[in-house]
């Protein structure tokens, strides 16, 4: 294996909301396909700021990479992982 950079920006290829999560994982929560400029397509979760709600996402979409809690809960805050949300929104902070 070699590690390499990823992405800053990608296209959304698919998107499902989940509404179940394991044990320290919030649900709902968007589990998405992102098309890399680079060629991989990769799954990743979206950044927290988001309402998770039908419309918010569609398929097409540019996201961008974003760096977060892998999980918002005390076993989780300390472990970063990537995310990707909608490009050009702002903060994401619902109103």
């Amino acid at each position: 294996m070699e590690e390499i950079e990823i992405g800053r920006t990608g296209t959304l290829y698919s998107h499902t909301i989940s509404y179940f999560a394991p044990k320290g994982f919030t649900a709902p929560s968007f589990q998405t396909f992102i098309d890399l400029p680079e060629g991989p397509r990769i799954f990743s979760l979206v950044g927290a700021k988001y309402p998770v709600e039908r419309g918010v996402l569609e398929d097409g979409m540019e996201m961008r990479l974003v760096v977060e809690p892998l999980a918002d809960t005390p076993e989780h805050k300390d472990e970063l992982t990537y995310k990707y949300v909608p490009a050009g929104k702002g903060n994401g902070a619902s109103a």
